[in-house]
């Protein structure tokens, strides 16, 4: 965020107050790309029907950035708010939405009969350009009440 910080100061420097020459120089412009480009932290509840048919269904967390750029997940960890009964299904995985490639997983999320929290860990981090993130699971579940909270922490990354 340095780089921000250091643009920011520049802009007040420069423009004494007054925005119409630096909006045209395009110093504005580079602060909100700048921000735009930073690493940010999304949370994404699931619903129990949404995490029951993950795997036939599955749902975007993250849209797609647009052409010429691609996501770059950081981290990843589930929250399981557990109701009353679990799902036939235990694994979250985050699959690239074009290639269906597997890039995060957390183990044994789902299949709890107690509020858990666990981590997920990086299979693979290739995504495709201009491509979102799915919400998947091992398997379509019959049973399962509990909601899921996913923390996802990533950046747009322009090539």
């Amino acid at each position: 965020m340095s780089a921000i910080t250091d643009k920011i100061a520049r802009l007040t420097a420069e423009d004494n107050g007054e925005l119409n020459g630096i909006v045209n120089g395009g110093l504005l412009a580079e602060i909100l790309n700048d921000i735009a480009a930073s690493p940010r932290t999304i949370k994404v509840s699931l619903t129990s029907e949404q995490i029951k048919t993950g795997y036939s269904t599955p749902v975007l967390v993250i849209p797609a950035p647009g052409a010429g750029k691609c996501i770059c997940i950081h981290n990843c960890f589930g929250k399981l708010n557990y109701n009353t009964a679990e799902f036939e299904t235990g694994d979250v995985i985050l699959l690239d939405s074009e290639t269906t490639n597997e890039l995060w997983h957390i183990d044994d999320m789902l299949n709890n009969d107690a509020s858990v929290i666990r981590p997920g860990y990086r299979v693979m981090q290739a995504l495709s350009e201009n491509s979102g993130v799915k919400f998947n699971v091992g398997d379509d579940s019959e049973v399962g009440d509990s909601t899921l909270d996913l923390h996802i922490t990533y950046e747009i990354v322009s090539l």
